[in-house]
């Protein structure tokens, strides 16, 4: 069942089994991940939230499923980005200065922050702060610095 909000807005749920996400949702994933190089795309992980997968986070910010399921199950080595964090799904639960970092630290190696250049400042912020003070390891940031530079060289023009 489908907790019908708009994440622009509000945090929607997915109260679906994990049979369920596995033989369904994560199926094209899964054909996607295993059939092209993935340094050909990237996945774009959602604001929503799978109870079945991780009860506190959604998505765009769960180990559990950046890590856990896109990483390891799936075995997926490409770019991943997140949905806008401006929106209301993320935004409401988390100051930007704290955002970008969950995302980091959840996995992410790109976030959206797409509309004012407040909140863009404040996630870069406390980014860098949660590096100084080492939240975020510089091994995690080389980690998407490299997946980030091996897409740009490999589609040079």
């Amino acid at each position: 069942m489908v907790n019908k909000v708009d994440s622009h807005l509000e945090l929607s749920e997915i109260m679906v089994t994990r049979d369920q996400l596995e033989k369904e949702d994560m199926a094209p994933f899964r054909s996607m991940i295993r059939s092209q190089n993935n340094s050909d795309f990237f996945v774009m992980v959602s604001h929503f939230k799978y109870p079945a997968l991780d009860m506190e986070n959604p998505a765009s910010l769960s180990p559990a499923i950046i890590q856990g399921i896109l990483r390891t199950q799936l075995d997926f080595q490409g770019l991943i980005i997140t949905d806008d964090l401006e929106m209301g799904a993320v935004a409401k639960l988390y100051p930007f200065d704290e955002l970008g970092v969950k995302a980091v630290l959840a996995g992410a190696d790109i976030m959206l922050v797409c509309h004012e250049y407040d909140h863009e400042i404040a996630v870069y912020n406390g980014m860098l702060q949660a590096l100084r003070d080492g939240r975020i390891s510089r091994d995690r940031v080389d980690e998407s610095v490299r997946r980030i530079l091996k897409v740009k060289l490999l589609h040079l023009q």
